[in-house]
C-alpha cells in the first residue's frame, strides 16, 4: 500500500479533459518548430493588403431583347414585366415558352435534319427560373401562364385541365393518361418537388418525369387495379427556385450522385440580374393580352398525338441550321466538361424553339375568318430567333455553375470569421477553428474552404511547419485589422 502511494506521488497527475462548447475562447499552442522571435518577426514582415469583401461576383449573362421572341410574345413579356415592378423579363419569357410547349405537346414535332427521318422532337420543354424571393418569380410565372388560364376559363369541358400542381405520382399518371398531348407540372417553388425525387422511395416517380421529358411509352404497375398504360408520356415542367436551394442539385450533379440527366432537362434555366426593381402602377395592356390569348387559342387546337404534325425547315432555313449545327458541335467539343453536359441537348432544344416560334408567327398572321392551317415549313426568322436562345441560355448556365462552385467557399468564410473571433493567440491552425464548431464548419475540409477564401480576400496569411511524423502542419496569421477588432470586443 505504501509502495503504491509512493509511486502515485511520483507519477504526474492526470488533468481532466476540457470539452469546448464552441463558445469559449480558443488558446493556441505555439508551433514547436517556430520560435517566439521568429513568429513575431514573420508577423511584422508580412505585407498586408486592404481587406476585400467576402463573396463573389456573378458571371455576366446575355442581355434579353426583342430578338429572343416573336413580336407578340415579346410585347406581352415586356409589358407584364414592367407591370410587375420591372421584374426580369426572362421569367415571363420562359413561362410563355413552356406554356406553349405543353399546349402543343406531342401533337406537333420537328424533323431538324433533311434526310434523317428517325430524329423527331416533340415540343415539350422544362423551365426553371432562379432568383431570390424578392424578384417576383411567382407573379412572373403566373403572368406567363395566364393565356392557358384564360383558355381554361373559356372551355366548357376539361380540355385544358392538363396542369398538375401538387399531385401525387399516381394522380399525375392518371392526368397524363387523360391528356394524350401531355401535361404541365407547375410549382411556383420547385425545391420541395426536387427534394422528393431524391428520396429512395420515389424512384418510380423520378423515372416517370424523366421518361415524360423524352416522350415514350410508360406503364404504371398497380397491384389492386389494372396497370395504367400511356402510349406517349409527355411532360413539361415549370417552376422557380431560390439560388441557395439549387445548391443541393448542383452538388449532386458534380459529385455524380443522381447523375441521370434530370438537371440537364431544365434546358430553359435562367438566373437573371437582380436590383432592377422599381415601383410601378400600370394597368395590363389589354391589346397585347388579347393578341397572345388568341395565339394560344389557335395553337391549342392543332396536332394529334396519334398522327402528329411533322414540321421541317424550308430550304433557306435548312442551310442556316446545317451551318449552325456544325459550328455548335465544334464549340461544344472545345468547351468545359460542365458546359458540355448542357450543350449536348441544345440542338434538340433549338429545334423545339424554332417549331414553337414558327407556329406563333403563323398564328400572328392568321385571318380569323379562315381555318387555321399553319405552314409545315419553318422559316429562317423562327430559326434565328431560336438560335439566339442557345447563347443566352449558355451564359445563364455558366452563371449558375459558377454560383454553385463558389457559394460554399464564401459561406464557409463567413463562419470561419465568426470562429476566428474566439481565437486569442497567433498563429493558429485549422483545428482551432473547426474544433467544437457548430454546423457548417465541423471538419478540416470545410474549414479549409473558408481559409482559402479568406486568404484570397486578404484576411489571412499562412505558413507551414513540420508536425507529427514530419507531416506538414499549416499555420495562419490574421490581418492586423482583425486583431484590433477582436481586442476592442474583448475590452
Amino acid at each position: 500500500m505504501l509502495v503504491f502511494k509512493f509511486l502515485s506521488f511520483l507519477l504526474p497527475k492526470r488533468r481532466k479533459k476540457q470539452v469546448s462548447n464552441g463558445n469559449d475562447n480558443v488558446k493556441v499552442t505555439k508551433p514547436s518548430s517556430v520560435k517566439d522571435t521568429d513568429k513575431q518577426l514573420n508577423q511584422n514582415e508580412l505585407k498586408w493588403t486592404p481587406l476585400k469583401p467576402i463573396g463573389f461576383d456573378l458571371l455576366p449573362v446575355e442581355v434579353f431583347n426583342s430578338s429572343h421572341l416573336p413580336a407578340s410574345l415579346y410585347n406581352f413579356a415586356k409589358s407584364n414585366a414592367y407591370r410587375l415592378d420591372n421584374a426580369p423579363i426572362e421569367y415571363i419569357a420562359v413561362a410563355l415558352i413552356v406554356s406553349l410547349s405543353s399546349l402543343l405537346g406531342c401533337g406537333v414535332r420537328i424533323k431538324p435534319k433533311r434526310n434523317d427521318t428517325g430524329w423527331l422532337e416533340p415540343s415539350n420543354t422544362w423551365g426553371l427560373v432562379v432568383g431570390k424571393p424578392s424578384m417576383m418569380k411567382t407573379p412572373s410565372l403566373k403572368a406567363g401562364m395566364s393565356p392557358i388560364k384564360s383558355l381554361q376559363n373559356c372551355a366548357d369541358d376539361d380540355l385544358f385541365s392538363f396542369i398538375v400542381n401538387d399531385a401525387t405520382y399516381e394522380a399525375a399518371c392518371i392526368k397524363a393518361q387523360e391528356n394524350p398531348k401531355g401535361i404541365l407540372m407547375f410549382r411556383d417553388e420547385l425545391s420541395g418537388w426536387l427534394n422528393n425525387l431524391d428520396k429512395p422511395d420515389r424512384v418510380q416517380e423520378r423515372a416517370f418525369y424523366l421518361e415524360g421529358f423524352s416522350v415514350g411509352s410508360y406503364e404504371q404497375i398497380r397491384i389492386s387495379r389494372d396497370s395504367l398504360k400511356i402510349k406517349n408520356l409527355t411532360v413539361s415542367v415549370l417552376g422557380g427556385i431560390q439560388p441557395t436551394k439549387l445548391l443541393n442539385m448542383l452538388r449532386a450533379r458534380k459529385n455524380g450522385t443522381n447523375d441521370d440527366g434530370l438537371f440537364e432537362r431544365f434546358q430553359l434555366m435562367v438566373f437573371p440580374d437582380s436590383g432592377t426593381a422599381i415601383y410601378t402602377d400600370v394597368a395590363p395592356d389589354e391589346k397585347t393580352e388579347s393578341a397572345v390569348n388568341d395565339i394560344f387559342s389557335l395553337l391549342a387546337n392543332i396536332g394529334d398525338p396519334e398522327e402528329p404534325l411533322i414540321l421541317s425547315f424550308n430550304e433557306e432555313a435548312q442551310l442556316i441550321w446545317n451551318k449552325w449545327a456544325v459550328e455548335f458541335k465544334y464549340q461544344e467539343k472545345n468547351s468545359s466538361a460542365e458546359d458540355q453536359t448542357v450543350m449536348g441537348k441544345y440542338p434538340a432544344l433549338c429545334g423545339k424553339l424554332a417549331l414553337i416560334f414558327h407556329l406563333v408567327n403563323e398564328a400572328e398572321l392568321h385571318d380569323n375568318a379562315s381555318v387555321f392551317a399553319p405552314s409545315l415549313k419553318i422559316t429562317p426568322n423562327a430559326l434565328l430567333t431560336a438560335i439566339s436562345w442557345s447563347k443566352l441560355l449558355l451564359s445563364h448556365n455558366r452563371r449558375i455553375q459558377h454560383f454553385g462552385n463558389y457559394y460554399s467557399h464564401s459561406d464557409k468564410a463567413e463562419l470561419f470569421l465568426k470562429r476566428l473571433a474566439l481565437v486569442e493567440n497567433e498563429p493558429f491552425t485549422l483545428r482551432n477553428i473547426y474544433r467544437g464548431a457548430m454546423n457548417g464548419l465541423k471538419t478540416a475540409a470545410e474549414a479549409k474552404k473558408g481559409a482559402d477564401e479568406l486568404i484570397e480576400k486578404g484576411y489571412l496569411r499562412s505558413f507551414t511547419t513540420k508536425g507529427t511524423n514530419n507531416k506538414p502542419l499549416h499555420w495562419f496569421y490574421r490581418h492586423p485589422d482583425l486583431l484590433i477588432k477582436n481586442k476592442c470586443k474583448n475590452k
